[in-house]
């Protein structure tokens, strides 16, 4: 999913007079059993965002809680 998210965002975005090309990155983090607290899944997730951000344009990361 997270690579299909990448590729919408990625095509080229057009307003009147101007075309900008947009890069996304993507943190994801997930707990199988629920019995986690928002707040922590929430950390997990924008960790995940930073370590993409370092990864480079158009890239994700996944972190478990």
């Amino acid at each position: 999913m997270a690579r299909k998210i990448i590729a919408a965002v990625n095509r080229p975005f057009e307003l009147p007079g101007l075309a900008l090309d947009i890069s996304t990155s993507i943190g994801i983090a997930f707990q199988a059993d629920a019995r986690i607290h928002a707040a922590a899944l929430l950390a997990a997730a924008d960790k995940a965002l930073y370590e993409a951000k370092g990864g480079g344009r158009n890239t994700f990361r996944m972190a478990s809680a």
